[in-house]
């Protein structure tokens, strides 16, 4: 579908501080990448996809040998590794979309991008994909008790955003996170919608469903 945003993936094949993730292996990461990939391509076959690795590892190779032909765009560059280690993965993530967001041609040439971590993919993005046209996120909601309808947390696996929206109110949102405070990106993006007021019009009309494996702990989301 070529009406669809490029989807940009955002990846670290090499970690810098093995304490911040249980899945280190290099080519454990590769692996559970390629299967996200997979199931992106098998989803959407002709789907634009830009994954940017803030660990300076080289995916040019790896991706021209494993999908030839398809439209995936590779960019990679070094994080800064000691405030990542500091602050946390959402630090270093808000600094890949920020250099994907400068660097890529198939960014540039759209107004609204997708963003899914990488490893991961959405099962039921049939169903949602034609709600990805502007801005929409997952906001999880407190569970239980009397704040149980209060927002919680946004969910930053996955997205869709116009690039407008994003410059305006989050592109600076990962530098307020701190992992030592827990205070992580999902509060961060919050606070910035909250902020924005636009909490309850920028609700995905579906829940997506996110599969693949979780390079934090290791484990297989179950959404």
């Amino acid at each position: 579908m070529k009406s669809l945003p490029p989807l940009l993936i955002t990846s670290a094949v090499t970690v810098a501080s093995n304490n911040l993730t249980r899945l280190s292996l290099v080519p454990d990461r590769l692996s559970y990448t390629a299967d996200g990939i997979d199931n992106w391509l098998r989803i959407v076959p002709d789907l634009r996809i830009v994954i940017c690795d803030g660990s300076g590892y080289d995916l040019n190779s790896f991706v021209s040998q494993r999908w030839p032909g398809s439209q995936i765009e590779v960019l990679s560059f070094l994080n800064d590794t000691e405030k990542v280690a500091v602050f946390g993965k959402g630090f270093g993530e808000g600094q890949i979309i920020d250099y994907a967001l400068k660097n890529s041609r198939f960014l540039l040439e759209q107004d609204v991008f997708m963003k899914c971590t990488s490893k991961l993919w959405v099962s039921n993005f049939e169903s949602i994909m034609t709600s990805c046209n502007g801005t929409r996120f997952n906001i999880r909601t407190k569970p239980t008790g009397a704040e149980s309808r209060r927002f919680s947390w946004v969910d930053t696996r996955f997205y869709s955003v116009t690039k407008e929206f994003f410059a305006t109110n989050l592109a600076d949102a990962y530098k307020s996170v701190n992992r030592l405070e827990k205070h992580y990106i999902e509060h961060a993006y919050l606070e910035a919608l909250i902020s924005a007021g636009v909490v309850n019009d920028v609700l995905f009309p579906k829940k997506p469903i996110i599969k693949g494996v979780s390079g934090s702990f290791g484990v297989e989301h179950k959404n």
